[in-house]
């Protein structure tokens, strides 16, 4: 190597400068080549990314398009469910106008304990005894809500006994003298919405069970890899989790109906979201 160098140094000038010119042109194409190289190895791995992504689009589109169609009929259901329970409610606030003009007479002893309130004497104004169960299933206007009043998961809600619960105000109803109870009516009639959003549940599961459905079929037709692909996901899934609060807490949101759609629109709108991010 050495000798080399010692030899191209000993080159006449002309000589000396041909041979540069010819070292350059190598490096650059050394450098060309290599640049071809790099560019190869990018345009190939551009190609695999973008056969990957077209795959990816073509199993995720349809997934989602057919999602698309599973919320829409979820949107039916939330809606069936809540004209049910708006036809259902008004009947608990005549059962709470009912409790509230109850000849009940004035109950001057203390509140019993939780396992026994439910057999609790009363005496009637025509001088007949009954129980507060009893007058909890007597009280009722239709057949709904005297089936809420007799069921064993109406009082074992432990919520209802304590201070400020619904059993605990009828309780404190019946202390009051017959002439001052209509004072407590918007007070028990608001304990109402309790018992209908806990007790009147067999509509509210059918839908949550769809409910669920949609939501993992969500969560297996939706990437997640991307920060749009997330925004999608996380947008889709909360609008979701918005229409189900609607339903499972009718009626203390008035304006369920509305909102049900407005939250349907939302998660229709994440999910198209979710196909341009694919």
């Amino acid at each position: 190597m050495h000798d080399l160098l010692q030899s191209v140094w000993r080159l006449p000038e002309r000589q000396f400068d041909v041979f540069k010119i010819l070292l350059d042109k190598g490096a650059l194409a050394l450098l060309i080549a290599s640049a071809g190289a790099v560019g190869a190895i990018l345009l190939e791995r551009y190609k695999t990314a973008l056969k990957k992504q077209e795959i990816q689009s073509g199993v995720t589109v349809p997934l989602v398009l057919d999602l698309m169609k599973d919320v829409g009929a979820l949107f039916n259901l939330g809606n069936d469910t809540l004209a049910t329970l708006a036809q259902q409610f008004p009947a608990f606030e005549q059962w709470a106008r009912a409790l509230v003009a109850a000849p009940v007479l004035r109950v001057t002893q203390p509140k019993p304990e939780n396992a026994s309130l439910r057999k609790f004497p009363l005496t009637l104004s025509n001088g007949t005894g009954t129980t507060f169960g009893d007058l909890m299933v007597s009280t009722g206007p239709d057949s709904l809500t005297q089936k809420v009043a007799a069921s064993a998961t109406f009082w074992s809600d432990d919520t209802f006994y304590k201070s400020g619960g619904f059993f605990s105000l009828v309780f404190d109803l019946l202390i009051k003298d017959p002439t001052d109870r209509p004072d407590m009516l918007g007070i028990i009639r608001h304990s109402m919405l309790d018992v209908f959003e806990r007790h009147v549940v067999e509509d509210r599961n059918t839908y949550e069970e769809e409910w669920r459905k949609v939501l993992l079929k969500l969560m297996m037709s939706l990437d997640i890899k991307t920060r749009r692909q997330r925004a999608a996901y996380e947008g889709a899934s909360d609008a979701l989790a918005s229409a189900r609060e609607l339903v499972l807490r009718f009626p203390k949101d008035d304006i369920a109906y509305s909102a049900l759609s407005n939250a349907n629109a939302a998660t229709i709108h994440w999910l198209h979201k979710a196909i341009r991010a694919a």
